[in-house]
């Protein structure tokens, strides 16, 4: 449809020959007929022109058409509980749910006090002046505990492996004096052995 549609805006249609019975019918409004001759014209300019003039062709007519698509990941990026609810299910296999724990204040400014809990468990408890915002606010504070316990987890595993890296240089400073001692230990016995054979060669 969207092909048909751009084919209608750059006026193909007019310039379509059909035989008179598809013409009857309607086949130059046809979404089928409109598209497959859009293609057309594009492979014609890509053949014609080379790939840049059907690049430029494709994103001068189809850029307006991603806008409302840019839109939609800005709105995903403020969709709190469509991303909790993935990474529920990325991680643990289980949806989040939502409880209203409290209500409070007049009907033309109630505040909704709404829980999300994954297994039981409460994640956070988010405010709003529907249940809509507090679901948000609630998946909000849910996704910014999930962010703070991954940091800890990563602290905590470089703070072990410097204590480990740390542990290690000290054992090898520890060792090396006797590791030292041994070799001139050693050095002292081969020189020895050396002075023994030189003794028993030497001519009476």
């Amino acid at each position: 449809d969207q092909l048909a549609d751009i084919a209608r805006e750059i006026g193909v249609d007019i310039h379509l020959r059909l035989g008179r019975g598809e013409r009857l019918t309607g086949g130059l409004q046809k979404p089928r007929i409109l598209a497959s001759t859009f293609e057309a014209v594009l492979g014609a300019v890509f053949l014609d022109q080379g790939y840049p003039a059907a690049r430029a062709v494709v994103a001068r007519l189809f850029e307006p058409r991603f806008a409302p698509f840019e839109n939609g990941v800005a709105d995903f990026a403020r969709d709190y509980k469509t991303r909790l609810q993935e990474l529920a299910q990325e991680k643990f296999r289980l949806t989040p749910t939502y409880h209203v724990e409290r209500e409070e204040g007049p009907d033309h400014a109630k505040i909704f006090e709404i829980s999300v809990r994954l297994n039981g468990q409460v994640l956070a408890v988010g405010q709003g002046r529907s249940k809509k915002n507090a679901d948000q606010e609630a998946a909000r504070l849910a996704l910014e505990t999930f962010k703070a316990a991954e940091t800890s987890t990563e602290s905590e595993t470089e703070s072990e492996l410097e204590s480990a890296v740390e542990s290690t240089i000290e054992s090898a400073s520890e060792t090396t004096p006797v590791t030292a001692d041994g070799e001139a230990a050693h050095a002292g016995a081969v020189a020895r052995d050396s002075e023994s054979i030189d003794n028993q060669e030497a001519p009476e």
